[in-house]
């Protein structure tokens, strides 16, 4: 089966700004808080081997789950 534009979810709109993290001391950010890694930019990500991709998702899906764990939700 093939998939069709109609097929394809959109992009996730931007959250409203203001609501990124957790309010708390913002002299120690929480996880929750805490910037995600920066991400490489075209040129990097395609000079990457398949085991760098691997471990950049990883550390991403950490990062994401860490926040989750934090906010509850």
């Amino acid at each position: 089966m093939t998939s069709t534009p109609q097929d394809r979810p959109g992009p996730r709109p931007a959250p409203p700004s203001g609501t990124a993290g957790v309010s708390g001391n913002p002299a120690s950010p929480s996880p929750s808080t805490a910037p995600l890694p920066d991400l490489p930019d075209d040129e990097q990500l395609a000079a990457m081997t398949i085991r760098e991709h691997v471990t950049l998702f990883e550390d991403l899906q950490r990062t994401l789950a860490d926040r989750l764990d934090d906010t509850g939700s």
